[in-house]
């Protein structure tokens, strides 16, 4: 297939290219940059901001073994093969668990007052985890209540949500919280972006008549604790793109989504959730990002939303897609586990080797360069054996 601008995509590192490593991975996460991690609990890394580029995987805090890592924009959380919360990078609003400073790269910071937890997930400034009680524990910045605590403070250490709700999944964008109770039922708190919680938020930012410069902006609602939202669809899991929409995946499969529409009342615009239901499918996971993706029965890929970047993998890099239409990865290729970034996309194959395609300026592909690519690429792992972590 051809791109929009009549040329080829650009070609890549032949799938026989070495990566020894890439058989005993088991987790690969997208997002600013990508990480993946080995069975034995290392972790790699590529990607990078501004001008930082690393286009082939690269240890990570070899020094610990890990169970989980989920990297965010600048900074990142993982939970090691111990049970500690460990967090990096940017502190900025006190989302390493510490008071907020300018420094603008941390190393490892140990997250203190949580438990094990199974899962984090990261927000622009703020975090929540999941520990397996159930109990969700959030920390870092605060100023829309998106930490569930009550309080609207600039930031907080990590405490657990208000409530006495019981959750398995969670979801972070920006200043937004949103998490599913044990009976399917999505709850969200912080900043309503996406109009969900309708006439039980709080006004926290006023509707704003338009300018010289800008059109008339709608009065936005948030929330200090966790509220129930308005739909009768119940959810196996919750994911946000980088545009703040939560999508919600049924247990039939079928992919539901809450995008903002402004509406008039009481003589003021203000931000309402429109519910509207993802053409594909049945699913039985799915990924959210600048994108999203999802993973069929048969662990096929398909993903739909913006392409600017071939993120898609559909083999171009047009707009064609950006309907609420599934649309199947090229390649024929099954996958474990996909993860959608802000612009690019990474799955781990059923084969155990791990493929990524959409934006590489700064080697988010890991196939060695910083050619971009609509169709998945196969990412180059060092041969397994070398940078050995100490015990």
């Amino acid at each position: 297939m051809t791109a929009c601008s009549g040329s080829k995509p650009a070609q890549h590192a032949a799938d026989t290219a070495s990566v020894v490593a890439s058989r005993s991975i088991t987790q690969v996460v997208a997002d600013g940059e990508s990480c993946a991690l080995t069975s034995a609990g290392l972790a790699y890394c590529w990607g990078g901001y501004d001008s930082v580029v690393r286009s082939v995987p690269q240890p990570f805090a070899d020094t610990v073994r890990w169970q989980a890592l989920f990297p965010g924009w600048r900074w990142g959380c993982g939970v090691s093969a111990v049970g500690r919360t460990l967090c990096w990078g940017r502190n900025r609003s006190g989302q390493l668990g510490i008071p907020p400073d300018s420094a603008t790269a941390h190393s490892l910071t140990a997250v203190q007052g949580l438990p094990s937890l199974s899962t984090i997930a990261i927000g622009l400034d703020h975090a929540c985890g999941l520990a397996l009680s159930g109990e969700l524990y959030c920390w870092g910045a605060n100023g829309d209540g998106e930490l569930g605590h009550g309080t609207r403070a600039l930031w907080e250490p990590p405490g657990p949500v208000a409530g006495r709700v019981r959750f398995f999944r969670v979801a972070a964008w920006s200043s937004t919280s949103c998490a599913l109770a044990v009976d399917g039922r999505l709850y969200c708190w912080g900043l309503d972006h996406s109009g969900v919680l309708g006439d039980s938020a709080d006004v926290c930012s006023e509707a704003r008549p338009a300018t010289e410069y800008d059109g008339p902006m709608p009065a936005v609602g948030c929330s200090s604790v966790p509220r129930p939202v308005e739909t009768a669809l119940r959810f196996v899991e919750i994911v946000f793109n980088h545009h703040g929409q939560p999508c919600g995946l049924t247990s039939a499969g079928g992919v539901h989504c809450f995008e903002p529409r402004e509406v008039r009342q009481g003589g003021s615009h203000v931000l309402r959730a429109a519910e509207y239901q993802l053409t594909g499918g049945p699913f039985v996971s799915m990924t959210g990002g600048g994108h999203w993706c999802g993973l069929a029965a048969d662990s096929s890929a398909y993903c739909w939303g913006r392409n600017s970047d071939g993120e898609l993998g559909v083999g171009t890099y047009d707009q064609a897609h950006y309907a609420p239409v599934a649309t199947p990865v090229v390649g024929g290729r099954r996958f474990r586990t996909v993860s959608a970034g802000s612009g690019h996309t990474c799955g781990l194959s059923t084969d155990a080797q791990v493929y990524c395609w959409g934006s590489n300026d700064n080697g988010e592909l890991g196939d060695g360069t910083t050619r971009r690519s609509p169709i998945p690429v196969l990412v180059r792992f060092p041969v397994e054996g070398t940078n050995e972590p100490e015990r």
